[in-house]
């Protein structure tokens, strides 16, 4: 199971409380934090298990790249590598 939120949301901006998703026990949960990008806001620092960021909209701009990245613990990120 997965719980996925996103924050800052568009086009709202509404924000999710990160130590009140991190406390969901059972499935593992992510952030899409595309808006806030890494300097905005980490996640993973308040025990949430993935972070999503589209690299290219505010890593790289709009128009020059088409990237993605997904961070959390290596283990993880290597389970859902091995999935096919």
């Amino acid at each position: 199971m997965l719980v996925i939120a996103e924050s800052p949301s568009n086009p709202q901006m509404g924000l999710v409380d990160f130590d009140e998703l991190a406390q969901i026990k059972g499935p593992y949960t992510l952030v899409d934090s595309t808006l806030a990008t890494p300097l905005g806001q980490r996640p993973l620092d308040f025990g949430v298990s993935l972070v999503m960021h589209s690299a290219t909209k505010g890593i790289a701009g709009h128009n020059d790249a088409m990237l993605g990245v997904v961070a959390g613990e290596k283990e993880l990120i290597d389970a859902i590598g091995d999935t096919r």
